[in-house]
């Protein structure tokens, strides 16, 4: 079981609680404002740390299961639920 949640505009992690079994298997170690660390000197120059971002998730998706990112319309056979794409604005 994990949960994570962090804010990209505020640089804030909202929520982390549970294993980091896939973060660790796919070598990703992020930021924690939250965490006892991040107020030790030179926690945020560390380089072997990362924000997360979008290819985070994505790699975190593939790794669980399948990215949203890499489902295309001949993936799945039109009979099994509902599938489209938000119209552009």
């Amino acid at each position: 079981m994990r949960g994570y949640a962090y804010l990209g505009e505020g640089g804030k992690t909202l929520w982390n609680e549970g294993y980091v079994t896939a973060e660790t298997e796919l070598g990703l170690a992020f930021f924690d404002q939250t965490s006892p660390q991040a107020n030790q000197p030179g926690y945020w120059e560390r380089i072997d740390l990362q924000f997360p971002d979008e290819e985070c998730v994505m790699q975190m998706a593939r790794h669980w299961c399948l990215a949203p990112m890499d489902l295309t319309p001949d993936m799945s056979p039109s009979a099994i639920g509902l599938r489209g794409e938000f119209p552009s604005l």
